[in-house]
Protein backbone atom coordinates (compact mmCIF):
# COMPACT_ATOMS: atom_id res chain seq x y z
CA UNK A 1 0.00 0.00 0.00
CA UNK A 2 1.33 3.76 -0.50
CA UNK A 3 -0.05 4.96 2.24
CA UNK A 4 -3.14 6.96 4.25
CA UNK A 5 -5.36 8.99 2.30
CA UNK A 6 -4.48 12.74 2.43
CA UNK A 7 -7.10 15.82 1.86
CA UNK A 8 -6.63 17.33 -1.25
CA UNK A 9 -8.78 20.25 -1.74
CA UNK A 10 -12.52 21.32 -2.30
CA UNK A 11 -12.51 18.99 -5.69
CA UNK A 12 -11.94 16.15 -3.80
CA UNK A 13 -14.54 13.62 -1.60
CA UNK A 14 -14.15 13.56 2.43
CA UNK A 15 -13.04 10.41 3.87
CA UNK A 16 -15.36 10.26 6.59
CA UNK A 17 -16.53 7.18 6.55
CA UNK A 18 -15.54 3.39 5.45
CA UNK A 19 -17.80 1.05 3.99
CA UNK A 20 -20.85 1.40 2.03
CA UNK A 21 -22.75 4.39 1.49
CA UNK A 22 -26.93 4.12 0.95
CA UNK A 23 -26.07 4.92 -2.91
CA UNK A 24 -24.04 1.53 -3.15
CA UNK A 25 -27.27 -0.41 -1.66
CA UNK A 26 -29.88 1.02 -3.91
CA UNK A 27 -27.80 -0.34 -7.61
CA UNK A 28 -27.24 3.35 -8.61
CA UNK A 29 -24.15 2.21 -9.77
CA UNK A 30 -25.24 0.52 -12.36
CA UNK A 31 -26.45 3.28 -14.25
CA UNK A 32 -23.22 4.60 -14.57
CA UNK A 33 -20.73 4.69 -17.63
CA UNK A 34 -17.19 5.97 -17.83
CA UNK A 35 -17.36 9.74 -19.95
CA UNK A 36 -15.47 10.00 -22.87
CA UNK A 37 -12.36 11.41 -21.54
CA UNK A 38 -12.17 8.52 -18.89
CA UNK A 39 -11.48 11.36 -15.93
CA UNK A 40 -15.13 10.62 -14.66
CA UNK A 41 -18.69 8.91 -14.78
CA UNK A 42 -21.79 9.96 -16.01
CA UNK A 43 -25.71 9.36 -15.97
CA UNK A 44 -28.75 10.30 -18.12
CA UNK A 45 -28.31 13.50 -16.85
CA UNK A 46 -24.57 14.19 -17.04
CA UNK A 47 -21.54 14.16 -14.70
CA UNK A 48 -22.20 11.70 -11.81
CA UNK A 49 -20.03 13.86 -9.59
CA UNK A 50 -17.95 16.95 -9.71
CA UNK A 51 -14.64 15.20 -8.72
CA UNK A 52 -11.90 14.50 -11.78
CA UNK A 53 -9.80 11.99 -11.73
CA UNK A 54 -6.39 11.41 -13.51
CA UNK A 55 -7.98 8.11 -15.09
CA UNK A 56 -11.55 5.93 -13.87
CA UNK A 57 -12.48 2.32 -14.89
CA UNK A 58 -15.81 1.04 -15.12
CA UNK A 59 -18.26 -0.15 -12.04
CA UNK A 60 -18.42 -3.45 -10.88
CA UNK A 61 -20.60 -4.81 -8.00
CA UNK A 62 -20.43 -4.15 -4.95
CA UNK A 63 -21.06 -0.92 -6.84
CA UNK A 64 -17.52 0.28 -6.95
CA UNK A 65 -15.11 1.59 -9.56
CA UNK A 66 -11.21 1.77 -9.70
CA UNK A 67 -10.04 5.43 -10.29
CA UNK A 68 -6.56 6.83 -10.30
CA UNK A 69 -4.62 10.45 -9.03
CA UNK A 70 -1.80 11.78 -8.08
CA UNK A 71 -1.76 10.28 -4.48
CA UNK A 72 -2.47 6.43 -6.33
CA UNK A 73 -5.21 4.23 -7.14
CA UNK A 74 -8.28 3.44 -4.95
CA UNK A 75 -11.60 2.64 -5.18
CA UNK A 76 -14.77 4.90 -5.36
CA UNK A 77 -18.56 4.68 -4.68
CA UNK A 78 -20.89 6.19 -7.27
CA UNK A 79 -20.96 9.52 -5.33
CA UNK A 80 -17.20 10.07 -6.21
CA UNK A 81 -16.46 9.34 -2.72
CA UNK A 82 -13.25 6.59 -1.63
CA UNK A 83 -14.20 3.66 -0.39
CA UNK A 84 -11.57 2.87 2.22
CA UNK A 85 -8.17 5.53 3.45
CA UNK A 86 -5.53 3.59 1.59
CA UNK A 87 -3.76 4.03 -1.59
CA UNK A 88 -2.47 1.29 -3.95
CA UNK A 89 -0.09 1.73 -7.10
CA UNK A 90 -2.92 0.50 -9.43
CA UNK A 91 -6.34 -0.84 -8.55
CA UNK A 92 -8.46 -3.05 -11.24
CA UNK A 93 -12.67 -3.96 -11.30
CA UNK A 94 -14.06 -6.27 -8.36
CA UNK A 95 -15.30 -9.42 -9.55
CA UNK A 96 -16.58 -11.96 -6.88
CA UNK A 97 -16.17 -8.83 -4.65
CA UNK A 98 -12.77 -8.92 -4.67
CA UNK A 99 -10.63 -7.20 -6.58
CA UNK A 100 -6.54 -7.22 -7.88
CA UNK A 101 -4.06 -4.29 -6.73
CA UNK A 102 -0.75 -3.28 -6.99
CA UNK A 103 1.05 -2.26 -4.29
CA UNK A 104 4.74 -1.62 -3.80
CA UNK A 105 5.43 -5.48 -2.67
CA UNK A 106 3.15 -6.45 -5.70
CA UNK A 107 0.00 -7.83 -6.60
CA UNK A 108 -3.11 -9.12 -4.21
CA UNK A 109 -6.91 -9.01 -3.66
CA UNK A 110 -8.64 -6.70 -1.74
CA UNK A 111 -12.24 -6.68 -0.19
CA UNK A 112 -14.85 -3.23 -0.89
CA UNK A 113 -13.24 -1.86 2.72
CA UNK A 114 -9.73 -2.33 0.97
CA UNK A 115 -8.91 -5.15 3.40
CA UNK A 116 -6.38 -7.69 2.09
CA UNK A 117 -7.69 -11.20 1.49
CA UNK A 118 -4.61 -12.78 2.25
CA UNK A 119 -0.60 -11.79 2.92
CA UNK A 120 0.82 -13.34 -0.20
CA UNK A 121 2.38 -11.24 -2.80
CA UNK A 122 2.42 -12.47 -7.11
CA UNK A 123 3.87 -10.78 -9.55
CA UNK A 124 0.52 -10.40 -11.38
CA UNK A 125 -3.07 -11.54 -10.27
CA UNK A 126 -6.21 -11.38 -12.93
CA UNK A 127 -9.30 -10.93 -11.63
CA UNK A 128 -11.56 -14.12 -9.82
CA UNK A 129 -14.51 -16.01 -12.18
CA UNK A 130 -15.94 -18.57 -10.81
CA UNK A 131 -14.23 -18.03 -7.53
CA UNK A 132 -10.79 -18.77 -8.60
CA UNK A 133 -8.30 -16.63 -9.89
CA UNK A 134 -5.15 -16.57 -12.43
CA UNK A 135 -1.67 -15.76 -11.00
CA UNK A 136 1.55 -15.18 -11.79
CA UNK A 137 4.36 -15.65 -9.05
CA UNK A 138 7.73 -13.81 -9.05
CA UNK A 139 9.52 -16.86 -10.34
CA UNK A 140 7.56 -16.80 -13.80
CA UNK A 141 4.92 -19.13 -12.67
CA UNK A 142 1.33 -19.36 -13.28
CA UNK A 143 -1.35 -21.03 -11.57
CA UNK A 144 -4.97 -20.45 -9.92
CA UNK A 145 -6.00 -19.16 -6.52
CA UNK A 146 -9.27 -19.36 -4.67
CA UNK A 147 -11.15 -16.80 -2.56
CA UNK A 148 -8.52 -17.13 0.43
CA UNK A 149 -5.50 -17.40 -2.06
CA UNK A 150 -5.06 -20.97 -1.69
CA UNK A 151 -3.33 -22.70 -4.93
CA UNK A 152 -5.94 -24.95 -5.91
CA UNK A 153 -3.16 -27.28 -7.18
CA UNK A 154 0.55 -28.32 -7.67
CA UNK A 155 1.40 -27.70 -11.14
CA UNK A 156 2.67 -24.67 -12.36
CA UNK A 157 2.51 -23.52 -15.95
CA UNK A 158 3.90 -20.97 -18.51
CA UNK A 159 0.26 -19.95 -18.37
CA UNK A 160 -3.23 -19.72 -17.63
CA UNK A 161 -6.61 -18.65 -18.51
CA UNK A 162 -9.98 -18.03 -16.51
CA UNK A 163 -12.19 -20.35 -15.43
CA UNK A 164 -15.45 -20.88 -17.49
CA UNK A 165 -18.07 -23.52 -16.66
CA UNK A 166 -15.56 -24.89 -14.22
CA UNK A 167 -12.66 -25.83 -17.10
CA UNK A 168 -9.80 -23.37 -17.66
CA UNK A 169 -6.67 -23.15 -20.54
CA UNK A 170 -3.14 -23.91 -19.39
CA UNK A 171 -0.16 -23.62 -21.24
CA UNK A 172 2.75 -25.98 -20.69
CA UNK A 173 6.76 -24.55 -20.88
CA UNK A 174 6.67 -25.79 -24.70
CA UNK A 175 3.97 -23.99 -25.83
CA UNK A 176 1.03 -26.62 -25.81
CA UNK A 177 -1.83 -26.02 -24.51
CA UNK A 178 -5.06 -28.31 -22.85
CA UNK A 179 -7.66 -28.08 -20.14
CA UNK A 180 -7.78 -28.43 -16.51
CA UNK A 181 -10.72 -28.51 -14.45
CA UNK A 182 -11.61 -27.09 -10.70
CA UNK A 183 -8.96 -29.55 -9.30
CA UNK A 184 -5.72 -29.26 -11.48
CA UNK A 185 -6.92 -32.15 -12.77
CA UNK A 186 -6.37 -32.92 -16.90
CA UNK A 187 -9.83 -32.52 -18.76
CA UNK A 188 -8.57 -34.93 -21.52
CA UNK A 189 -4.81 -35.14 -21.72
CA UNK A 190 -4.86 -33.75 -25.43
CA UNK A 191 -2.06 -30.89 -26.31
CA UNK A 192 -2.49 -28.42 -29.15
CA UNK A 193 -0.81 -25.07 -30.39
CA UNK A 194 -3.81 -22.94 -29.22
CA UNK A 195 -7.12 -23.99 -27.51
CA UNK A 196 -10.14 -22.27 -26.05
CA UNK A 197 -12.17 -22.71 -23.23
CA UNK A 198 -15.72 -24.10 -24.01
CA UNK A 199 -18.57 -22.40 -25.03
CA UNK A 200 -21.83 -24.40 -25.37
CA UNK A 201 -19.84 -27.99 -25.23
CA UNK A 202 -17.00 -27.01 -28.07
CA UNK A 203 -13.97 -25.18 -28.06
CA UNK A 204 -11.88 -23.88 -31.16
CA UNK A 205 -8.47 -25.62 -30.90
CA UNK A 206 -5.44 -25.29 -33.09
CA UNK A 207 -2.76 -27.65 -34.21
CA UNK A 208 -0.11 -27.41 -36.96
CA UNK A 209 -2.98 -27.22 -39.67
CA UNK A 210 -4.87 -24.78 -38.65
CA UNK A 211 -8.21 -23.98 -36.24
CA UNK A 212 -11.03 -27.17 -35.93
CA UNK A 213 -13.25 -27.47 -33.06
CA UNK A 214 -13.32 -30.21 -30.09
CA UNK A 215 -15.62 -31.97 -28.14
CA UNK A 216 -15.05 -31.97 -24.05
CA UNK A 217 -13.29 -35.00 -25.25
CA UNK A 218 -10.87 -33.38 -26.51
CA UNK A 219 -11.90 -35.43 -30.14
CA UNK A 220 -11.61 -33.17 -33.03
CA UNK A 221 -15.67 -32.98 -34.46
CA UNK A 222 -14.64 -32.75 -38.04
CA UNK A 223 -11.47 -33.52 -39.98
CA UNK A 224 -11.03 -30.30 -42.03
CA UNK A 225 -8.37 -27.46 -40.71
CA UNK A 226 -9.11 -23.32 -41.22
CA UNK A 227 -7.81 -20.28 -40.91
CA UNK A 228 -9.67 -19.26 -38.46
CA UNK A 229 -13.06 -20.84 -36.79
CA UNK A 230 -15.32 -18.59 -34.36
CA UNK A 231 -17.12 -20.39 -31.57
CA UNK A 232 -20.58 -22.31 -32.20
CA UNK A 233 -23.93 -20.33 -32.11
CA UNK A 234 -26.68 -22.18 -31.71
CA UNK A 235 -25.37 -25.10 -34.11
CA UNK A 236 -23.22 -23.00 -36.39
CA UNK A 237 -19.50 -21.54 -36.88
CA UNK A 238 -18.49 -18.81 -39.43
CA UNK A 239 -15.00 -19.96 -40.25
CA UNK A 240 -12.28 -18.90 -42.91
CA UNK A 241 -10.51 -21.58 -45.38
CA UNK A 242 -7.05 -21.64 -46.75
CA UNK A 243 -8.09 -20.04 -49.79
CA UNK A 244 -9.70 -16.95 -47.79
CA UNK A 245 -13.43 -18.02 -48.26
CA UNK A 246 -15.70 -17.14 -45.20
CA UNK A 247 -18.56 -20.10 -44.55
CA UNK A 248 -21.00 -21.66 -42.60
CA UNK A 249 -20.74 -24.99 -40.95
CA UNK A 250 -22.80 -26.94 -38.34
CA UNK A 251 -21.37 -29.13 -35.39
CA UNK A 252 -20.02 -31.84 -37.49
CA UNK A 253 -18.15 -29.68 -39.62
CA UNK A 254 -21.06 -29.57 -43.02
CA UNK A 255 -20.56 -26.35 -44.85
CA UNK A 256 -23.89 -24.66 -44.64
CA UNK A 257 -23.33 -21.78 -46.81
CA UNK A 258 -20.82 -19.69 -48.15
CA UNK A 259 -20.93 -16.12 -46.59
CA UNK A 260 -17.52 -14.74 -49.06
CA UNK A 261 -15.53 -16.35 -52.14
CA UNK A 262 -12.31 -17.50 -52.02
CA UNK A 263 -9.16 -14.16 -51.90
CA UNK A 264 -6.97 -16.26 -53.10
CA UNK A 265 -7.33 -18.21 -56.71
CA UNK A 266 -6.57 -22.59 -56.30
CA UNK A 267 -5.42 -22.40 -60.23
CA UNK A 268 -2.98 -19.68 -59.02
CA UNK A 269 -1.60 -21.44 -56.02
CA UNK A 270 -1.67 -24.85 -58.26
CA UNK A 271 0.34 -23.12 -60.65
CA UNK A 272 2.79 -21.64 -58.80
CA UNK A 273 3.53 -25.05 -56.90
CA UNK A 274 4.80 -26.25 -60.49
CA UNK A 275 7.28 -23.32 -60.73
CA UNK A 276 8.43 -23.44 -57.06
CA UNK A 277 11.72 -24.45 -58.00
CA UNK A 278 12.33 -21.06 -58.83
CA UNK A 279 11.98 -20.09 -55.29
CA UNK A 280 14.84 -22.81 -54.40
CA UNK A 281 17.19 -21.51 -56.89
CA UNK A 282 17.24 -17.71 -56.20
CA UNK A 283 17.65 -18.50 -52.54
CA UNK A 284 20.81 -20.67 -53.57
CA UNK A 285 22.16 -18.64 -55.83
CA UNK A 286 21.74 -15.58 -53.16
CA UNK A 287 23.76 -17.50 -50.64
CA UNK A 288 26.71 -18.97 -53.22
CA UNK A 289 27.30 -15.08 -54.01
CA UNK A 290 27.02 -14.42 -49.99
CA UNK A 291 24.40 -11.88 -50.18
CA UNK A 292 23.06 -12.76 -46.91
CA UNK A 293 26.24 -12.19 -45.26
CA UNK A 294 26.86 -8.53 -46.90
CA UNK A 295 23.57 -7.60 -45.08
CA UNK A 296 22.33 -4.72 -44.18
CA UNK A 297 23.70 -3.03 -47.22
CA UNK A 298 23.03 -0.16 -49.74
CA UNK A 299 22.99 -1.17 -53.18
CA UNK A 300 25.73 0.54 -53.56
CA UNK A 301 27.55 -0.93 -51.40
CA UNK A 302 26.52 -4.39 -52.20
CA UNK A 303 27.60 -3.69 -55.65
CA UNK A 304 31.22 -3.46 -54.39
CA UNK A 305 30.58 -6.59 -52.24
CA UNK A 306 28.23 -9.13 -54.78
CA UNK A 307 30.23 -10.24 -57.91
CA UNK A 308 27.31 -9.66 -60.43
CA UNK A 309 26.73 -7.40 -62.81
CA UNK A 310 24.02 -4.40 -61.76
CA UNK A 311 21.13 -5.28 -63.33
CA UNK A 312 21.83 -9.21 -62.25
CA UNK A 313 22.03 -7.62 -58.44
CA UNK A 314 18.44 -6.01 -58.95
CA UNK A 315 16.59 -8.85 -60.46
CA UNK A 316 18.41 -11.04 -57.39
CA UNK A 317 16.85 -8.55 -54.38
CA UNK A 318 13.72 -7.95 -56.32
CA UNK A 319 13.17 -11.76 -56.24
CA UNK A 320 14.53 -12.05 -52.47
CA UNK A 321 12.09 -9.06 -51.56
CA UNK A 322 9.28 -10.97 -53.42
CA UNK A 323 9.78 -14.18 -51.15
CA UNK A 324 10.35 -12.15 -48.35
CA UNK A 325 13.64 -12.64 -47.09
CA UNK A 326 15.18 -8.88 -47.64
CA UNK A 327 13.25 -5.72 -47.63
CA UNK A 328 14.04 -2.29 -47.41
CA UNK A 329 15.05 -0.32 -44.36
CA UNK A 330 16.95 3.11 -43.29
CA UNK A 331 18.75 4.41 -46.04
CA UNK A 332 17.98 3.45 -48.68
CA UNK A 333 19.82 -0.01 -47.01
CA UNK A 334 18.49 -3.56 -48.22
CA UNK A 335 17.87 -5.52 -44.70
CA UNK A 336 17.67 -9.80 -43.99
CA UNK A 337 13.87 -10.22 -42.83
CA UNK A 338 13.54 -12.52 -39.78
CA UNK A 339 13.54 -15.15 -42.42
CA UNK A 340 16.42 -13.92 -44.36
CA UNK A 341 18.70 -13.78 -41.33
CA UNK A 342 19.03 -17.61 -41.05
CA UNK A 343 21.11 -17.16 -44.02
CA UNK A 344 23.93 -15.81 -42.90
CA UNK A 345 27.50 -17.69 -41.71
CA UNK A 346 27.61 -15.10 -39.00
CA UNK A 347 23.42 -16.10 -37.03
CA UNK A 348 24.15 -18.14 -34.73
CA UNK A 349 21.60 -21.04 -36.20
CA UNK A 350 22.87 -20.34 -39.48
CA UNK A 351 20.94 -22.60 -42.23
CA UNK A 352 23.88 -21.81 -45.04
CA UNK A 353 25.42 -24.70 -44.53
CA UNK A 354 22.11 -26.82 -44.51
CA UNK A 355 21.40 -24.69 -47.88
CA UNK A 356 24.32 -26.06 -49.46
CA UNK A 357 23.94 -29.39 -48.55
CA UNK A 358 20.68 -30.22 -49.45
CA UNK A 359 20.96 -28.73 -52.75
CA UNK A 360 23.87 -31.37 -53.63
CA UNK A 361 22.96 -35.35 -53.34
CA UNK A 362 19.77 -34.71 -51.98
CA UNK A 363 18.30 -32.54 -54.65
CA UNK A 364 19.42 -35.26 -56.94
CA UNK A 365 17.96 -38.36 -55.25
CA UNK A 366 14.54 -36.66 -55.32
CA UNK A 367 15.13 -36.69 -59.32
CA UNK A 368 13.92 -40.01 -58.65
CA UNK A 369 11.02 -40.31 -56.70
CA UNK A 370 8.84 -41.89 -59.01
CA UNK A 371 10.72 -44.85 -59.18
CA UNK A 372 11.57 -44.77 -54.92
CA UNK A 373 7.43 -44.71 -55.25
CA UNK A 374 7.11 -47.36 -57.62
CA UNK A 375 9.93 -49.83 -56.15
CA UNK A 376 9.40 -48.48 -52.62
CA UNK A 377 13.29 -48.08 -52.22
CA UNK A 378 15.82 -45.16 -51.77
CA UNK A 379 16.60 -43.33 -54.91
CA UNK A 380 20.15 -42.20 -53.39
CA UNK A 381 20.84 -45.68 -52.81
CA UNK A 382 19.76 -46.43 -56.84
CA UNK A 383 22.20 -43.44 -57.59
CA UNK A 384 25.43 -44.31 -55.66
CA UNK A 385 24.96 -48.24 -55.05
CA UNK A 386 25.45 -47.51 -51.46
CA UNK A 387 23.06 -46.37 -48.46
CA UNK A 388 23.34 -42.71 -48.05
CA UNK A 389 25.42 -43.33 -44.31
CA UNK A 390 27.78 -45.59 -45.93
CA UNK A 391 28.46 -42.67 -48.93
CA UNK A 392 28.62 -39.77 -46.70
CA UNK A 393 31.86 -41.10 -43.88
CA UNK A 394 33.66 -41.99 -47.10
CA UNK A 395 33.73 -38.05 -47.81
CA UNK A 396 35.16 -36.32 -45.10
CA UNK A 397 34.17 -32.95 -45.83
CA UNK A 398 30.87 -33.97 -46.60
CA UNK A 399 30.25 -35.62 -43.36
CA UNK A 400 31.15 -32.38 -41.82
CA UNK A 401 28.52 -30.15 -43.58
CA UNK A 402 26.33 -32.65 -42.48
CA UNK A 403 26.56 -32.40 -38.68
CA UNK A 404 27.02 -28.98 -38.76
CA UNK A 405 23.82 -28.64 -40.36
CA UNK A 406 21.91 -30.95 -38.30
CA UNK A 407 23.92 -29.47 -35.31
CA UNK A 408 21.64 -26.31 -36.07
CA UNK A 409 18.35 -28.34 -36.20
CA UNK A 410 19.02 -29.95 -32.94
CA UNK A 411 20.40 -27.01 -30.92
CA UNK A 412 16.34 -25.67 -31.70
CA UNK A 413 14.76 -28.20 -31.42
CA UNK A 414 16.48 -30.00 -28.27
CA UNK A 415 15.56 -27.21 -26.08
CA UNK A 416 12.44 -28.54 -25.95
CA UNK A 417 13.27 -31.46 -25.57
CA UNK A 418 14.50 -30.30 -21.95
CA UNK A 419 11.23 -28.71 -21.41
CA UNK A 420 9.46 -31.80 -22.08
CA UNK A 421 11.27 -34.61 -20.62
CA UNK A 422 12.59 -34.44 -16.37
CA UNK A 423 15.79 -36.64 -16.29
CA UNK A 424 16.62 -35.33 -12.64
CA UNK A 425 16.37 -39.24 -12.39
CA UNK A 426 18.62 -40.16 -14.12
CA UNK A 427 22.87 -40.62 -13.09
CA UNK A 428 24.11 -42.22 -16.54
CA UNK A 429 22.96 -41.24 -20.13
CA UNK A 430 24.03 -42.60 -23.37
CA UNK A 431 22.83 -40.63 -26.77
CA UNK A 432 22.84 -43.59 -29.57
CA UNK A 433 23.42 -41.73 -32.92
CA UNK A 434 24.05 -38.73 -30.67
CA UNK A 435 26.24 -37.24 -33.51
CA UNK A 436 28.45 -34.57 -32.22
CA UNK A 437 26.84 -34.21 -29.11
CA UNK A 438 24.71 -31.54 -29.02
CA UNK A 439 21.49 -32.85 -27.16
CA UNK A 440 23.74 -34.43 -24.58
CA UNK A 441 25.90 -31.44 -24.21
CA UNK A 442 22.77 -29.69 -23.12
CA UNK A 443 21.27 -32.55 -20.94
CA UNK A 444 24.90 -32.17 -19.06
CA UNK A 445 24.85 -28.65 -18.77
CA UNK A 446 21.08 -28.73 -17.36
CA UNK A 447 21.81 -32.02 -15.20
CA UNK A 448 25.21 -31.25 -13.25
CA UNK A 449 24.94 -34.62 -11.51
CA UNK A 450 24.65 -36.41 -14.82
CA UNK A 451 27.15 -38.50 -16.34
CA UNK A 452 26.74 -38.83 -20.49
CA UNK A 453 27.70 -41.11 -23.27
CA UNK A 454 27.20 -40.66 -27.18
CA UNK A 455 27.68 -43.97 -29.49
CA UNK A 456 27.93 -43.53 -33.45
CA UNK A 457 30.39 -44.52 -36.22
CA UNK A 458 34.03 -43.55 -35.55
CA UNK A 459 33.90 -41.18 -38.34
CA UNK A 460 31.56 -39.18 -36.40
CA UNK A 461 33.46 -39.76 -32.90
CA UNK A 462 36.35 -38.25 -34.56
CA UNK A 463 34.89 -34.67 -34.66
CA UNK A 464 33.63 -34.11 -31.55
CA UNK A 465 35.54 -31.21 -29.21
CA UNK A 466 34.13 -32.19 -25.45
CA UNK A 467 34.07 -29.18 -23.93
CA UNK A 468 36.85 -28.42 -20.60
CA UNK A 469 33.88 -27.80 -18.16
CA UNK A 470 32.73 -31.25 -19.40
CA UNK A 471 35.65 -33.17 -19.09
CA UNK A 472 35.30 -36.49 -17.32
CA UNK A 473 31.70 -36.41 -17.46
CA UNK A 474 30.85 -37.09 -21.16
CA UNK A 475 32.95 -39.86 -23.14
CA UNK A 476 32.28 -40.72 -27.10
CA UNK A 477 32.08 -44.49 -27.95
CA UNK A 478 32.41 -45.36 -31.10
CA UNK A 479 30.55 -48.49 -32.92
CA UNK A 480 27.83 -49.52 -35.57
CA UNK A 481 24.29 -49.95 -34.52
CA UNK A 482 24.21 -53.40 -36.89
CA UNK A 483 27.02 -54.92 -34.59
CA UNK A 484 27.51 -56.07 -31.43
CA UNK A 485 27.05 -53.51 -28.93
CA UNK A 486 29.34 -53.86 -25.42
CA UNK A 487 27.48 -53.77 -22.23
CA UNK A 488 27.03 -50.22 -21.39
CA UNK A 489 26.70 -49.01 -17.83
CA UNK A 490 23.65 -46.14 -18.14
CA UNK A 491 19.94 -45.92 -16.73
CA UNK A 492 18.82 -43.98 -19.77
CA UNK A 493 18.71 -43.85 -23.67
CA UNK A 494 18.13 -41.61 -25.70
CA UNK A 495 17.80 -42.28 -29.34
CA UNK A 496 16.77 -39.04 -31.36
CA UNK A 497 15.50 -38.92 -35.11
CA UNK A 498 17.43 -42.51 -35.86
CA UNK A 499 14.38 -45.31 -35.96
CA UNK A 500 13.47 -42.88 -38.92
CA UNK A 501 16.50 -43.48 -41.06
CA UNK A 502 15.65 -47.35 -41.40
CA UNK A 503 13.28 -49.49 -42.58
CA UNK A 504 10.90 -51.41 -39.68
CA UNK A 505 13.35 -54.65 -39.98
CA UNK A 506 16.69 -52.71 -40.01
CA UNK A 507 14.64 -50.40 -36.79
CA UNK A 508 14.22 -53.74 -34.84
CA UNK A 509 17.39 -54.64 -35.52
CA UNK A 510 18.68 -51.51 -34.39
CA UNK A 511 16.39 -51.43 -30.64
CA UNK A 512 17.19 -55.34 -30.48
CA UNK A 513 21.25 -54.55 -29.96
CA UNK A 514 20.75 -51.28 -28.11
CA UNK A 515 18.28 -53.26 -25.52
CA UNK A 516 20.71 -56.55 -25.48
CA UNK A 517 23.54 -53.47 -24.75
CA UNK A 518 21.79 -52.46 -21.66
CA UNK A 519 19.18 -54.75 -20.34
CA UNK A 520 21.61 -55.52 -16.95
CA UNK A 521 20.54 -52.29 -16.40
CA UNK A 522 16.98 -52.83 -14.26
CA UNK A 523 14.72 -50.12 -15.31
CA UNK A 524 16.88 -48.94 -18.21
CA UNK A 525 14.30 -45.61 -19.55
CA UNK A 526 14.30 -44.78 -23.22
CA UNK A 527 13.58 -41.88 -24.32
CA UNK A 528 13.00 -42.49 -28.55
CA UNK A 529 12.09 -39.37 -30.57
CA UNK A 530 10.35 -38.99 -33.54
CA UNK A 531 7.70 -37.68 -35.70
CA UNK A 532 4.23 -39.69 -35.38
CA UNK A 533 2.46 -39.16 -38.04
CA UNK A 534 -1.53 -39.35 -37.85
CA UNK A 535 -3.31 -41.00 -40.81
CA UNK A 536 -6.06 -37.65 -40.73
CA UNK A 537 -3.16 -35.47 -40.62
CA UNK A 538 -0.89 -34.43 -43.34
CA UNK A 539 1.92 -33.23 -41.33
CA UNK A 540 4.94 -34.78 -42.37
CA UNK A 541 3.71 -36.15 -45.49
CA UNK A 542 6.67 -34.42 -47.33
CA UNK A 543 8.95 -35.63 -44.58
CA UNK A 544 8.13 -39.25 -44.98
CA UNK A 545 8.86 -38.92 -48.97
CA UNK A 546 12.54 -37.85 -48.27
CA UNK A 547 13.10 -40.80 -45.68
CA UNK A 548 12.19 -42.93 -48.59
CA UNK A 549 13.80 -41.47 -51.16
CA UNK A 550 17.37 -40.51 -48.85
CA UNK A 551 17.53 -44.00 -46.81
CA UNK A 552 14.56 -46.24 -47.81
CA UNK A 553 13.49 -45.25 -44.15
CA UNK A 554 9.89 -43.96 -43.22
CA UNK A 555 7.81 -41.63 -40.86
CA UNK A 556 5.50 -43.24 -38.33
CA UNK A 557 2.20 -43.50 -36.60
CA UNK A 558 1.72 -44.33 -33.18
CA UNK A 559 0.28 -47.71 -34.00
CA UNK A 560 3.46 -48.52 -36.21
CA UNK A 561 5.70 -47.28 -33.16
CA UNK A 562 3.72 -49.27 -30.55
CA UNK A 563 3.97 -52.26 -33.49
CA UNK A 564 8.20 -52.44 -33.50
CA UNK A 565 8.41 -51.22 -29.69
CA UNK A 566 6.42 -54.24 -28.74
CA UNK A 567 8.16 -56.48 -31.04
CA UNK A 568 11.33 -55.68 -29.47
CA UNK A 569 9.63 -56.04 -25.87
CA UNK A 570 9.81 -52.49 -24.75
CA UNK A 571 6.70 -50.93 -23.57
CA UNK A 572 5.41 -47.38 -23.87
CA UNK A 573 4.73 -45.55 -20.70
CA UNK A 574 4.26 -42.11 -22.17
CA UNK A 575 3.76 -40.13 -25.44
CA UNK A 576 5.40 -36.51 -24.51
CA UNK A 577 4.78 -33.93 -27.53
CA UNK A 578 7.60 -31.74 -28.00
CA UNK A 579 7.48 -30.01 -31.09
CA UNK A 580 5.43 -29.81 -34.76
CA UNK A 581 8.34 -31.86 -36.03
CA UNK A 582 8.84 -34.30 -32.95
CA UNK A 583 7.61 -36.64 -29.99
CA UNK A 584 9.35 -38.22 -27.67
CA UNK A 585 7.94 -41.62 -26.36
CA UNK A 586 9.07 -43.13 -23.23
CA UNK A 587 9.32 -47.05 -22.67
CA UNK A 588 10.92 -49.17 -20.45
CA UNK A 589 11.91 -52.83 -20.53
CA UNK A 590 9.47 -55.56 -20.22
Amino acid sequence: MLGKFTTRGALYPSPERKGFTASVINNQWKILKVSPCETYHIDEDGPAYSFRFDRVLKYHAPGLAPVQDKTGGYHIDPEGNPAYLDRFIRTFGFYNNLASVEGVSGFFHIDSSGNEVYAKRYAWCGNFQEEKCAVRDFEGNFFHIDLFGRELYDNKYSYVGDFRDGVAVVQNSGGNHTHIDENGDSLHGIWFDDLDVFHKGFARARDENGWFHIDQNGREVYPQRYRDVEPFYNGIARVEDRYGAKLLINEVGKKIKTLRGPREDPFHIASAELVSYWRFFTLQSAIHFGLFDSLPCSFSCLENQIDLPSPSLKKLLKGLHEMGMVTKGEGDKWVPTDVGCYFSGSHPCSLKESAILWSGEHFDSWRGLKESLKEESSSFHKQHGKNWFEWINEEPNQVEQYHDAIAVYARRDYEDFLNVVDLSQHKNLIDFGGGVGELVTMILEKYPHINGQIFDLAEVIDQITIPDHLAGRLKGVSGSFFSSIPKIEVDGVILSRVLHDWSDEEASTILNNIKRSVEHNLGCTFYIVEKMLHEDDPSGGLLDLNMLVMTGGKERTREEFEHILNSCQLEIEAILPMTNVATVFKARMK
